[in-house]
């Protein structure tokens, strides 16, 4: 008994440097930065927006680090992550943090939101309850320099840093010995660094790198100015913690040819599409692949031909694969090659649902069809889909938002298709 406890502590001290080392580092990130408007004193629109790309990510203590010339980040702390806040311990993929600067508050930045619920945090930096240290500093010149860092991968001298992001403006030649332990770190050219833009507007320098590999130059990053710079939203979907955002997915029938198409609104590092096909919804078979379009802001449309043979009816998924090497799978459509006379609308899925789910349905035809979403008041929540659609199977996703692109609060509610003189409505659970 005393050997099997024995080893099992052994085995503990093994796994807690890489508990709190490797894993969390790369787990949050610096999503966009502002410095403000113009040169005035104290600026207005200061900000950070923190970004966290993986479930469960602890950034309890996690804090910014901004370094004015003296070549010695680890030195100070700008402002820190609370300690003691459990939903800190584990957060959700995709959380979003903004920390701004309480001295000033611009009517650009959005309203405090301290609901960490809902998966966006927008916090001045005075605020006690989610902060721990409360000094506000933001870099501003050629050898500065910010960093994001993590108490919990801290070791050894001062000097060498475990750090999680680090930006150095202009001629910062420490730099990289700074942060020899750190995962990643970029210089900033003096075209990116911040200027302001006075009273007519801010900017804001975002990081496109979409992932958290390789921070390495100045590439990932690029300046943002006025309305594009959205603390809170993400920067408009452009560094959305999913490697692809898939908004549809459908298949028509044509004789004996299934077409699929698929369209997606934002991609990060995507390398492509594995198609794959079942009989059934299992023993799945790649029977083609599509290049992605990399890196991108627009929306982009996909198509791919198969002519299945030996059953009436096959499914259809598609492997989302990025330049990494990691994928993700996306909800499969079915189709019978013998078609219904009727529409229908099924039941979405995953229900209940978070923060998104998949809603499937069928024409038989061609015909202007329209999914809207409805709280049980009947108020109108937002649109999914308005056009006209080929005959087949379709998929469109909603993502807990209303029209304006807020989040909706949890609750029942309701979706209607609507298809040429067809109507069906059916129920789905938003479960936070």
């Amino acid at each position: 008994m005393k050997k099997s406890l024995l080893f099992f502590a052994i085995s503990l001290l093994f796994c807690i440097p890489n508990t709190f080392g490797q894993v969390n580092q790369k787990n949050i990130i610096i999503n966009e930065l502002s410095q403000g408007s113009g040169t005035a004193s104290p600026n207005t629109d200061e900000w950070i927006e923190l970004l966290v790309t993986a479930n469960g990510t602890d950034i309890q203590g996690v804090y910014l680090d901004a370094d004015y010339g003296n070549q010695n980040l680890g030195d100070s702390i700008a402002v820190q992550l609370s300690d003691t806040v459990l939903a800190f311990a584990a957060a959700p993929k995709g959380a979003i943090i903004v920390i701004y600067n309480s001295a000033n508050k611009d009517a650009n930045l959005p309203s405090d939101d301290v609901d960490f619920t809902d998966g966006t945090l927008i916090i001045p930096s005075n605020n006690t309850r989610y902060l721990t240290t409360t000094a506000w500093k933001t870099s501003r010149g050629s050898g500065d320099a910010i960093g994001l860092f993590n108490p919990k991968t801290i070791s050894g001298p001062d000097t060498t840093i475990n750090g999680i992001m680090a930006i150095g403006w202009g001629g910062y030649s420490a730099f990289p010995n700074n942060f020899t332990n750190g995962w990643g770190y970029a210089f900033v050219s003096s075209d990116l660094r911040l200027s302001g833009t006075g009273a007519s507007g801010f900017t804001a320098l975002k990081y496109t790198g979409g992932t958290t590999a390789g921070v390495a130059t100045a590439g990932n990053w690029a300046l943002e100015l006025d309305a594009n710079s959205t603390p809170g939203y993400l920067n408009g979907g452009s560094n959305n913690s999913l490697p692809v955002e898939l908004t549809s997915f459908s298949a028509s029938v044509n004789g004996s040819t299934v077409n699929l198409t698929w369209k997606t609104a934002t991609e990060v590092n995507n390398y492509g599409f594995d198609v794959e096909r079942s009989s059934g919804n299992s023993n799945w078979q790649k029977i083609g692949f599509v290049a992605g379009s990399g890196n991108s802001n627009s929306p982009k449309d996909y198509s791919f031909a198969d002519n299945p043979s030996g059953a009436a009816s096959f499914s259809y998924r598609l492997k989302q694969i990025d330049v990494g090497g990691s994928f993700q799978y996306y909800d499969p459509v079915t189709v019978n090659l013998a078609l219904s006379n009727e529409p229908k609308l099924l039941q979405n899925s995953p229900n209940p649902f978070n923060p998104s789910t998949a809603i499937k349905f069928y024409t038989p035809d061609a015909s202007d069809v329209s999914i809207k979403v409805y709280d049980v008041l009947g108020r109108e929540i937002t649109t999914l889909i308005n056009k006209q659609t080929t005959a087949g199977y379709h998929i469109v996703y909603w993502n807990g938002r209303n029209s304006r692109g807020e989040n909706v609060a949890s609750g029942i509610y309701l979706y209607r298709l609507t298809a040429g003189s067809y109507s069906e409505t059916k129920k789905m659970n938003l479960l936070k």
